[in-house]
């Protein structure tokens, strides 16, 4: 296995950075001691998210529907499609109520998307709908992560349908993925055009213009973010509906809240109290008074699913330096909709904020009991080990492991704890099981080679190392310099 793993970065390394013309050597004695200090500062993948977003459901207010519901429109689109098998409307609706009714069953629903595949082919040489199933076309290869096809089928029905704003919708999409945020902005103006009222259209503007900001700043300047919600605004003053006002609303609270993030991403994590130092930092939004009242009134009027507005105030609230309340309102927001995973993540990360791990702790055993993501294992874990508690700890990363096979982040994590247990075969062994599942970890490769310096074998530490540092590793480089030099 050691083998195998070597050859796989001399492969990388010879593809990537040929070392020809390069060698390398010891420029001091390896000091165990400082590789263990160097292994201990390598950040463990256990971060609860705080993030404030929101779907064009949320947006809309669309009622919740249970289990017994969606299975009962499911069999009742499947007893339709039975009827009329080459209708892609009702293979569209056929699938769409698939997802809803078995979100778990994936190896059912992309086996029906290979099979719309292939139908939709056949539609599109009859030409007759060749827009519309081109569109679909798009929307199953991005289901099944085939970006470019899907890129070839959305500009094919933009051709085909060019009046249609999905159309338009989708190749922003498309482009904003790619991170082209201006062409991205340009797609989305065009279906705004089309249909003013098309609310995913201008959800999709805002995040986008969002994103171009956000990636052209630091996070020490979150605090400079200015959303473009002009487009929004028009539309609005044209036709007063409320998922517009709603949308209007959330980008404020969305700009306030990246704004502020700036200053929690500067907080000292390891404070007993980070939002204390919060409170002390942040800056006081007037705008956040007439933003929690238009909520609050939304609550008593709009019928549907209204976990997002418990979720919004709850942002409010954190913002206000409430915190009892924000906590209070992401509780309410997962009571109205425990199918939302950032509620929990939201609720934990309030707690975690002020070093309440018993409450964190407790959420997210609940979430993992409803509905477990890789993630959760992991911050699980880290609360544990907060608490002292380490068999508690172990298990949850075992529990991990067992759910999520092909996870790279827990078996990390376990390697990590096996390295601070001096069980460096142990931390190997995992160290190797989180590069097969995810090469692309840097942290990882990095560990994979100050297992061997450690242990004197410089030839199987230089080779992964070097790559992780030519790949950008802050970790790797800092390791690298320490201990060569260029000949």
């Amino acid at each position: 296995m050691k083998k195998q793993m070597l050859y796989l970065f001399v492969v990388l390394l010879v593809a990537k950075n040929p070392l020809q013309a390069q060698t390398f050597s010891l420029k001091k004695e390896i000091v165990s001691s400082e590789i263990d200090a160097f292994v201990d500062s390598l950040p463990a993948p256990s971060k609860t998210v705080f993030n404030f977003g929101f779907n064009e459901n949320d947006l809309k207010g669309v009622p919740l529907k249970n289990e017994q519901t969606l299975r009962k429109e499911f069999e009742e689109a499947e007893k339709k499609l039975q009827v009329n098998p080459q209708d892609i409307t009702l293979q569209l609706h056929y699938h769409e109520t698939m997802k809803k009714a078995f979100p778990l069953d994936t190896a059912k629903i992309k086996t029906y998307a290979k099979e719309r595949i292939e139908l939709l082919k056949q539609v599109i040489k009859q030409k007759e709908q060749a827009g519309e199933a081109n569109f679909q076309l798009s929307e199953i290869y991005l289901f099944l992560g085939d970006v470019e096809t899907a890129h070839l089928h959305a500009a094919e029905a933009n051709e085909l349908m060019p009046d249609s704003a999905k159309t338009w919708t989708s190749l922003g999409y498309l482009f904003m993925q790619g991170a082209e945020y201006p062409v991205a902005k340009e797609f989305f103006d065009e279906a705004i055009k089309r249909d003013q009222q098309n609310i995913y259209a201008h959800m999709m503007r805002l995040f986008t213009d969002l994103f171009e900001q956000m990636n052209k700043l630091t996070p020490e300047d979150f605090f400079k973010l200015k959303i473009d919600n002009l487009h929004t605004k028009q539309a609005f003053q044209i036709h007063q509906t409320q998922p517009l006002e709603t949308l209007l609303f959330s980008s404020e609270l969305l700009e306030i809240f990246y704004q502020n993030m700036a200053i929690l991403m500067n907080l000292d994590s390891s404070s007993e109290d980070l939002l204390k130092e919060f409170t002390t930092q942040s800056n006081k939004y007037p705008r956040l008074v007439e933003i929690r009242k238009f909520y609050e009134k939304l609550l008593k009027t709009r019928k549907g699913d209204n976990s997002f507005l418990y979720n919004a105030l709850g942002f409010v609230e954190f913002l206000e330096k409430k915190f009892d309340k924000a906590a209070q309102m992401f509780e309410e927001s997962i009571q109205a909709n425990p199918d939302k995973m950032e509620y929990y993540n939201n609720l934990a990360f309030v707690h975690i904020s002020r070093n309440k791990m018993d409450k964190a702790k407790e959420v997210l055993v609940k979430k993992i009991k409803h509905l477990a993501q890789e993630d959760d294992y992991c911050a699980l874990a880290k609360i544990y080990s907060s608490l002292d508690d380490l068999e508690m700890r172990n298990q949850t990363l075992n529990e991990g492991m067992s759910k999520f096979a092909q996870s790279a982040d827990i078996p990390y994590y376990i390697a990590l704890i096996a390295y601070e247990d001096k069980d460096f075969e142990k931390a190997l062994k995992y160290t190797i099981t989180s590069i097969e599942n995810n090469q692309n970890n840097l942290e990882v490769v990095t560990l994979y080679a100050a297992l061997f310096l450690r242990e004197g074998k410089i030839q199987e530490a230089l080779d992964p190392l070097y790559y992780a540092k030519s790949q950008g590793s802050e970790e790797a480089t800092l390791l690298f310099d320490t201990y060569f030099e260029e000949d």
